[in-house]
Protein backbone atom coordinates (compact mmCIF):
# COMPACT_ATOMS: atom_id res chain seq x y z
CA UNK A 1 0.00 0.00 0.00
CA UNK A 2 2.85 2.33 0.87
CA UNK A 3 4.52 1.65 -2.50
CA UNK A 4 1.30 2.53 -4.31
CA UNK A 5 1.02 5.85 -2.52
CA UNK A 6 4.66 6.62 -3.28
CA UNK A 7 4.12 5.89 -6.98
CA UNK A 8 0.97 7.97 -7.10
CA UNK A 9 2.67 10.79 -5.26
CA UNK A 10 5.60 10.75 -7.65
CA UNK A 11 3.30 10.86 -10.67
CA UNK A 12 1.44 13.83 -9.18
CA UNK A 13 4.71 15.70 -8.59
CA UNK A 14 5.88 15.06 -12.16
CA UNK A 15 2.58 16.29 -13.61
CA UNK A 16 2.59 19.32 -11.31
CA UNK A 17 6.15 20.24 -12.32
CA UNK A 18 5.18 20.10 -15.99
CA UNK A 19 1.71 21.62 -15.94
CA UNK A 20 1.65 24.18 -13.13
CA UNK A 21 4.25 26.53 -14.67
CA UNK A 22 2.06 26.64 -17.79
CA UNK A 23 -0.90 27.95 -15.82
CA UNK A 24 -1.18 31.72 -15.58
CA UNK A 25 -3.04 33.07 -12.64
CA UNK A 26 -6.03 35.21 -13.56
CA UNK A 27 -5.43 38.90 -12.87
CA UNK A 28 -8.89 40.37 -12.39
CA UNK A 29 -9.54 43.96 -11.28
CA UNK A 30 -9.80 42.93 -7.64
CA UNK A 31 -6.51 41.08 -7.78
CA UNK A 32 -4.73 43.98 -9.47
CA UNK A 33 -6.14 46.45 -6.95
CA UNK A 34 -4.81 44.39 -4.08
CA UNK A 35 -1.23 44.39 -5.37
CA UNK A 36 1.06 46.65 -3.37
CA UNK A 37 2.88 49.44 -5.25
CA UNK A 38 6.15 48.26 -6.76
CA UNK A 39 8.43 50.93 -5.35
CA UNK A 40 11.56 49.28 -6.73
CA UNK A 41 10.17 49.50 -10.28
CA UNK A 42 9.29 53.16 -9.75
CA UNK A 43 12.76 53.94 -8.45
CA UNK A 44 14.36 52.27 -11.47
CA UNK A 45 12.03 54.20 -13.81
CA UNK A 46 12.97 57.48 -12.11
CA UNK A 47 16.67 56.62 -12.38
CA UNK A 48 16.25 55.96 -16.10
CA UNK A 49 14.43 59.26 -16.57
CA UNK A 50 17.08 61.11 -14.58
CA UNK A 51 19.85 59.61 -16.70
CA UNK A 52 17.95 60.46 -19.90
CA UNK A 53 17.61 64.08 -18.85
CA UNK A 54 21.29 64.29 -17.98
CA UNK A 55 22.13 62.81 -21.39
CA UNK A 56 19.89 65.44 -23.01
CA UNK A 57 21.77 68.13 -21.08
CA UNK A 58 25.12 66.81 -22.33
CA UNK A 59 23.76 66.63 -25.90
CA UNK A 60 22.50 70.20 -25.75
CA UNK A 61 25.83 71.43 -24.41
CA UNK A 62 27.75 69.59 -27.14
CA UNK A 63 25.39 70.95 -29.79
CA UNK A 64 25.98 74.51 -28.57
CA UNK A 65 29.74 73.92 -28.69
CA UNK A 66 29.50 72.64 -32.26
CA UNK A 67 27.40 75.61 -33.38
CA UNK A 68 29.98 77.95 -31.88
CA UNK A 69 32.95 76.19 -33.51
CA UNK A 70 31.66 75.45 -37.02
CA UNK A 71 31.45 79.07 -38.31
CA UNK A 72 35.13 79.48 -37.40
CA UNK A 73 36.23 76.35 -39.26
CA UNK A 74 37.36 76.21 -42.88
CA UNK A 75 36.60 73.03 -44.80
CA UNK A 76 39.82 71.75 -46.40
CA UNK A 77 38.36 68.58 -47.89
CA UNK A 78 39.61 66.38 -45.03
CA UNK A 79 37.72 65.84 -41.75
CA UNK A 80 39.39 66.63 -38.47
CA UNK A 81 38.68 66.32 -34.76
CA UNK A 82 38.23 69.23 -32.35
CA UNK A 83 38.44 68.90 -28.56
CA UNK A 84 36.27 70.91 -26.18
CA UNK A 85 36.12 71.19 -22.39
CA UNK A 86 39.52 69.72 -21.51
CA UNK A 87 41.65 71.52 -18.94
CA UNK A 88 45.07 70.53 -20.23
CA UNK A 89 46.12 71.03 -23.85
CA UNK A 90 44.46 68.10 -25.63
CA UNK A 91 45.92 66.03 -28.45
CA UNK A 92 43.53 64.57 -31.05
CA UNK A 93 46.15 62.94 -33.27
CA UNK A 94 44.67 59.46 -32.77
CA UNK A 95 41.17 60.57 -33.68
CA UNK A 96 42.46 62.49 -36.71
CA UNK A 97 44.17 59.34 -37.97
CA UNK A 98 40.99 57.29 -37.50
CA UNK A 99 38.98 59.87 -39.45
CA UNK A 100 41.60 59.93 -42.22
CA UNK A 101 41.48 56.12 -42.49
CA UNK A 102 37.71 56.20 -42.86
CA UNK A 103 37.94 59.00 -45.41
CA UNK A 104 40.40 57.04 -47.59
CA UNK A 105 37.99 54.09 -47.76
CA UNK A 106 35.09 56.15 -49.08
CA UNK A 107 34.28 55.34 -52.73
CA UNK A 108 33.55 59.02 -53.43
CA UNK A 109 33.56 62.39 -51.68
CA UNK A 110 30.60 64.71 -52.03
CA UNK A 111 31.89 68.28 -52.24
CA UNK A 112 28.76 69.73 -50.58
CA UNK A 113 29.34 67.88 -47.30
CA UNK A 114 31.86 68.74 -44.59
CA UNK A 115 32.73 66.62 -41.56
CA UNK A 116 34.24 67.64 -38.22
CA UNK A 117 34.27 65.50 -35.08
CA UNK A 118 33.66 67.11 -31.68
CA UNK A 119 35.35 65.45 -28.71
CA UNK A 120 34.10 66.64 -25.32
CA UNK A 121 35.37 65.93 -21.81
CA UNK A 122 33.08 63.23 -20.45
CA UNK A 123 34.59 63.51 -16.97
CA UNK A 124 33.04 66.96 -16.65
CA UNK A 125 29.61 65.35 -16.80
CA UNK A 126 30.34 62.68 -14.19
CA UNK A 127 30.42 59.81 -16.65
CA UNK A 128 27.05 60.48 -18.29
CA UNK A 129 27.53 61.17 -21.97
CA UNK A 130 26.00 61.52 -25.38
CA UNK A 131 27.27 59.70 -28.45
CA UNK A 132 25.73 60.61 -31.76
CA UNK A 133 25.69 62.90 -34.75
CA UNK A 134 24.60 66.48 -35.28
CA UNK A 135 23.76 67.77 -38.77
CA UNK A 136 23.26 71.39 -39.77
CA UNK A 137 23.61 73.66 -42.79
CA UNK A 138 25.95 76.66 -42.58
CA UNK A 139 26.75 79.01 -45.46
CA UNK A 140 25.31 76.63 -48.05
CA UNK A 141 27.31 73.63 -46.85
CA UNK A 142 25.96 70.55 -45.08
CA UNK A 143 27.95 69.89 -41.92
CA UNK A 144 27.90 66.46 -40.29
CA UNK A 145 29.41 66.46 -36.80
CA UNK A 146 30.13 63.20 -34.92
CA UNK A 147 29.97 63.92 -31.18
CA UNK A 148 31.92 61.63 -28.84
CA UNK A 149 32.84 61.92 -25.18
CA UNK A 150 36.15 60.74 -23.83
CA UNK A 151 38.88 61.14 -21.27
CA UNK A 152 42.44 62.35 -21.42
CA UNK A 153 45.64 60.41 -20.87
CA UNK A 154 48.66 61.81 -19.06
CA UNK A 155 50.28 62.46 -22.42
CA UNK A 156 47.42 64.80 -23.27
CA UNK A 157 45.94 62.42 -25.85
CA UNK A 158 42.15 62.34 -25.87
CA UNK A 159 40.98 58.75 -25.47
CA UNK A 160 37.60 57.54 -26.72
CA UNK A 161 36.03 54.13 -27.34
CA UNK A 162 36.38 52.93 -30.97
CA UNK A 163 32.77 51.69 -30.90
CA UNK A 164 31.61 55.22 -30.03
CA UNK A 165 33.51 56.61 -33.00
CA UNK A 166 31.83 54.12 -35.35
CA UNK A 167 28.37 54.95 -33.98
CA UNK A 168 28.94 58.68 -34.36
CA UNK A 169 30.74 58.67 -37.72
CA UNK A 170 28.48 56.17 -39.53
CA UNK A 171 25.83 58.71 -40.63
CA UNK A 172 28.63 61.08 -41.70
CA UNK A 173 30.33 58.49 -43.94
CA UNK A 174 27.01 58.04 -45.75
CA UNK A 175 26.65 61.82 -46.06
CA UNK A 176 30.22 62.19 -47.30
CA UNK A 177 29.95 59.42 -49.88
CA UNK A 178 26.41 59.98 -51.18
CA UNK A 179 25.61 63.58 -50.25
CA UNK A 180 22.79 64.83 -48.09
CA UNK A 181 19.76 62.51 -48.18
CA UNK A 182 16.68 63.49 -50.16
CA UNK A 183 13.68 64.87 -48.33
CA UNK A 184 11.77 61.56 -48.31
CA UNK A 185 14.63 59.48 -46.96
CA UNK A 186 15.67 62.25 -44.57
CA UNK A 187 12.16 62.27 -43.10
CA UNK A 188 12.38 58.52 -42.39
CA UNK A 189 15.88 58.84 -40.93
CA UNK A 190 14.77 61.69 -38.68
CA UNK A 191 11.70 59.79 -37.48
CA UNK A 192 13.90 56.98 -36.16
CA UNK A 193 16.87 59.25 -35.31
CA UNK A 194 19.17 57.51 -37.83
CA UNK A 195 19.20 54.29 -35.80
CA UNK A 196 19.40 52.15 -38.97
CA UNK A 197 22.40 54.17 -40.21
CA UNK A 198 24.92 53.64 -37.40
CA UNK A 199 27.27 51.07 -38.90
CA UNK A 200 30.34 51.42 -41.11
CA UNK A 201 30.33 47.76 -42.15
CA UNK A 202 29.86 48.74 -45.79
CA UNK A 203 33.30 50.37 -45.61
CA UNK A 204 35.18 48.14 -43.21
CA UNK A 205 33.90 44.63 -43.98
CA UNK A 206 34.06 42.36 -46.99
CA UNK A 207 31.14 42.44 -49.41
CA UNK A 208 28.19 40.42 -48.17
CA UNK A 209 29.28 40.49 -44.51
CA UNK A 210 26.40 40.28 -42.02
CA UNK A 211 27.00 41.04 -38.36
CA UNK A 212 25.69 38.07 -36.32
CA UNK A 213 23.25 40.04 -34.15
CA UNK A 214 19.94 39.21 -35.82
CA UNK A 215 17.79 41.55 -37.94
CA UNK A 216 15.87 43.44 -35.25
CA UNK A 217 16.60 45.20 -31.97
CA UNK A 218 15.55 42.72 -29.27
CA UNK A 219 12.91 43.65 -26.73
CA UNK A 220 11.80 41.54 -23.76
CA UNK A 221 8.53 41.49 -21.85
CA UNK A 222 9.66 42.49 -18.35
CA UNK A 223 6.16 43.00 -16.98
CA UNK A 224 5.16 40.63 -14.17
CA UNK A 225 2.77 37.97 -15.40
CA UNK A 226 1.91 36.25 -12.14
CA UNK A 227 1.13 32.58 -11.72
CA UNK A 228 3.28 29.63 -10.87
CA UNK A 229 5.05 28.55 -7.75
CA UNK A 230 8.48 29.98 -6.87
CA UNK A 231 9.49 26.51 -5.73
CA UNK A 232 8.58 25.00 -9.09
CA UNK A 233 10.47 27.77 -10.87
CA UNK A 234 13.52 26.92 -8.75
CA UNK A 235 13.14 23.26 -9.71
CA UNK A 236 12.86 24.17 -13.39
CA UNK A 237 15.96 26.35 -13.19
CA UNK A 238 17.93 23.72 -11.26
CA UNK A 239 17.06 20.89 -13.66
CA UNK A 240 17.71 22.95 -16.77
CA UNK A 241 14.13 22.57 -18.02
CA UNK A 242 13.93 26.33 -18.61
CA UNK A 243 16.95 26.29 -20.91
CA UNK A 244 15.48 23.32 -22.76
CA UNK A 245 12.17 25.11 -23.19
CA UNK A 246 14.01 28.17 -24.52
CA UNK A 247 15.37 26.04 -27.36
CA UNK A 248 11.85 25.21 -28.48
CA UNK A 249 10.36 28.69 -28.76
CA UNK A 250 10.36 31.02 -31.77
CA UNK A 251 12.44 34.23 -31.43
CA UNK A 252 9.72 36.16 -29.60
CA UNK A 253 12.29 38.85 -28.75
CA UNK A 254 11.77 40.15 -32.31
CA UNK A 255 8.03 40.65 -31.83
CA UNK A 256 5.17 39.61 -34.08
CA UNK A 257 6.09 41.88 -37.00
CA UNK A 258 9.77 40.91 -36.88
CA UNK A 259 9.03 37.17 -36.85
CA UNK A 260 6.53 37.45 -39.69
CA UNK A 261 9.07 39.44 -41.70
CA UNK A 262 11.67 36.69 -41.26
CA UNK A 263 9.03 34.26 -42.53
CA UNK A 264 8.69 36.32 -45.69
CA UNK A 265 5.69 38.59 -45.09
CA UNK A 266 6.60 41.82 -46.91
CA UNK A 267 3.90 43.92 -45.18
CA UNK A 268 5.36 43.08 -41.75
CA UNK A 269 8.80 44.07 -43.02
CA UNK A 270 7.49 47.46 -44.14
CA UNK A 271 5.92 47.99 -40.72
CA UNK A 272 9.19 47.12 -38.96
CA UNK A 273 11.28 49.45 -41.11
CA UNK A 274 8.94 52.44 -41.41
CA UNK A 275 7.00 52.35 -38.14
CA UNK A 276 9.09 50.84 -35.34
CA UNK A 277 8.48 51.68 -31.70
CA UNK A 278 11.65 53.79 -31.79
CA UNK A 279 9.92 56.42 -33.92
CA UNK A 280 8.22 57.63 -30.76
CA UNK A 281 11.54 59.09 -29.53
CA UNK A 282 11.61 61.81 -32.19
CA UNK A 283 9.86 64.26 -29.87
CA UNK A 284 12.11 63.54 -26.88
CA UNK A 285 14.30 66.01 -24.97
CA UNK A 286 17.25 65.74 -27.39
CA UNK A 287 17.13 68.15 -30.35
CA UNK A 288 15.59 66.65 -33.52
CA UNK A 289 18.71 67.41 -35.60
CA UNK A 290 20.74 65.01 -33.44
CA UNK A 291 20.81 61.22 -33.73
CA UNK A 292 20.09 58.80 -30.92
CA UNK A 293 22.24 55.78 -30.26
CA UNK A 294 20.47 52.58 -31.25
CA UNK A 295 20.01 50.24 -28.28
CA UNK A 296 21.55 46.83 -28.89
CA UNK A 297 20.70 45.18 -25.64
CA UNK A 298 17.64 44.44 -23.53
CA UNK A 299 14.65 46.76 -23.70
CA UNK A 300 11.14 46.40 -22.39
CA UNK A 301 8.45 45.48 -24.88
CA UNK A 302 5.62 43.09 -25.64
CA UNK A 303 4.99 40.80 -28.59
CA UNK A 304 3.09 43.53 -30.39
CA UNK A 305 5.86 46.13 -29.95
CA UNK A 306 7.35 46.75 -33.39
CA UNK A 307 11.12 46.30 -33.30
CA UNK A 308 13.43 48.49 -35.36
CA UNK A 309 16.04 47.11 -37.75
CA UNK A 310 19.56 46.85 -36.34
CA UNK A 311 22.18 49.52 -36.94
CA UNK A 312 23.66 47.80 -40.01
CA UNK A 313 20.40 47.93 -42.03
CA UNK A 314 21.48 50.71 -44.41
CA UNK A 315 25.06 49.47 -44.43
CA UNK A 316 23.87 46.05 -45.60
CA UNK A 317 21.59 47.73 -48.13
CA UNK A 318 24.51 49.59 -49.69
CA UNK A 319 26.56 46.39 -49.88
CA UNK A 320 23.63 44.57 -51.49
CA UNK A 321 22.56 47.22 -54.01
CA UNK A 322 25.91 48.73 -54.88
CA UNK A 323 26.87 52.43 -54.77
CA UNK A 324 24.85 53.59 -57.79
CA UNK A 325 21.48 52.16 -56.80
CA UNK A 326 21.99 53.02 -53.15
CA UNK A 327 22.78 56.63 -54.09
CA UNK A 328 19.51 56.77 -56.05
CA UNK A 329 17.60 55.57 -52.97
CA UNK A 330 19.51 57.83 -50.58
CA UNK A 331 19.07 61.03 -52.57
CA UNK A 332 15.42 60.49 -53.49
CA UNK A 333 12.80 62.97 -52.38
CA UNK A 334 10.15 60.24 -52.44
CA UNK A 335 9.19 58.25 -49.34
CA UNK A 336 11.63 55.41 -48.66
CA UNK A 337 9.33 52.65 -49.92
CA UNK A 338 8.68 54.40 -53.25
CA UNK A 339 12.29 55.50 -53.60
CA UNK A 340 13.52 51.93 -53.20
CA UNK A 341 10.99 50.58 -55.71
CA UNK A 342 11.89 53.14 -58.39
CA UNK A 343 15.65 52.87 -57.88
CA UNK A 344 15.93 49.08 -57.76
CA UNK A 345 12.84 47.69 -59.45
CA UNK A 346 11.95 45.59 -56.41
CA UNK A 347 9.84 46.23 -53.35
CA UNK A 348 11.39 47.33 -50.08
CA UNK A 349 9.33 44.70 -48.24
CA UNK A 350 10.63 41.81 -50.36
CA UNK A 351 14.24 42.96 -50.08
CA UNK A 352 13.93 43.43 -46.32
CA UNK A 353 12.34 39.97 -45.93
CA UNK A 354 15.30 38.36 -47.70
CA UNK A 355 17.75 40.44 -45.64
CA UNK A 356 15.97 39.58 -42.37
CA UNK A 357 16.09 35.87 -43.22
CA UNK A 358 19.84 36.01 -43.88
CA UNK A 359 20.43 37.99 -40.71
CA UNK A 360 18.40 35.47 -38.71
CA UNK A 361 20.34 32.50 -40.10
CA UNK A 362 23.71 33.95 -38.98
CA UNK A 363 22.41 35.04 -35.56
CA UNK A 364 23.48 33.22 -32.37
CA UNK A 365 19.87 32.11 -31.75
CA UNK A 366 19.60 30.35 -35.10
CA UNK A 367 23.09 28.88 -34.75
CA UNK A 368 22.49 27.47 -31.26
CA UNK A 369 19.12 25.88 -32.05
CA UNK A 370 16.99 25.04 -35.06
CA UNK A 371 16.80 27.95 -37.53
CA UNK A 372 13.29 26.86 -38.53
CA UNK A 373 10.59 29.12 -37.11
CA UNK A 374 7.20 27.51 -36.47
CA UNK A 375 4.74 29.94 -34.92
CA UNK A 376 3.09 28.77 -31.72
CA UNK A 377 5.50 25.96 -31.00
CA UNK A 378 8.52 24.22 -32.50
CA UNK A 379 7.90 20.90 -30.75
CA UNK A 380 8.25 18.02 -33.20
CA UNK A 381 5.67 15.19 -32.92
CA UNK A 382 8.29 12.63 -31.97
CA UNK A 383 9.41 14.85 -29.07
CA UNK A 384 6.06 14.20 -27.37
CA UNK A 385 6.65 10.46 -27.58
CA UNK A 386 10.17 10.94 -26.23
CA UNK A 387 8.93 12.97 -23.23
CA UNK A 388 6.21 10.39 -22.50
CA UNK A 389 8.75 7.59 -22.76
CA UNK A 390 11.17 9.25 -20.37
CA UNK A 391 8.33 10.05 -17.96
CA UNK A 392 7.21 6.42 -17.99
CA UNK A 393 10.78 5.28 -17.40
CA UNK A 394 11.11 7.63 -14.43
CA UNK A 395 7.83 6.41 -12.92
CA UNK A 396 8.84 2.78 -13.35
CA UNK A 397 12.26 3.46 -11.85
CA UNK A 398 10.73 5.19 -8.84
CA UNK A 399 8.28 2.31 -8.39
CA UNK A 400 11.05 -0.25 -8.61
CA UNK A 401 13.14 1.60 -6.03
CA UNK A 402 10.11 1.89 -3.75
CA UNK A 403 9.34 -1.84 -4.07
CA UNK A 404 12.94 -2.78 -3.31
CA UNK A 405 12.87 -0.68 -0.14
CA UNK A 406 9.54 -2.19 0.97
CA UNK A 407 10.89 -5.73 0.50
CA UNK A 408 13.87 -4.93 2.73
Amino acid sequence: MGVTFRRAGFVVLVLAAVLLPLRRREQGPAAVASVEPDYATRIVALQIQHRAMREAWVAASARDSALALLPKMTWTGVPRAVASGFTATPSVALEDSMLAALWRRLPAHDSTVAVAMLLYNRVSYQGVGYTGTFTTRIAGREWCVPIVGGGQARTGQVVVAPSDIETATAPCTLYAAFGAPGSGVRMWLASTRYQAAQSNDWLERRAGYLEPIGPWVSRYDNHPGGGGSPFLYDVIAYTGMGSFAGLLRPPYDYGVAGIHCILGEAASCITSVLHPAEDTVRDGPIAPDMTLRAPRFEQSGTLTTVRAPVTSYLSNMESSLGPAKFRAVWQSDEPLEDAFQHATGQSLGDWTAAWAKRMWLVSPDAQSRTPDIVLGTTIKPWWVLLVLGWSAALVMSAGWVGSRRSVR
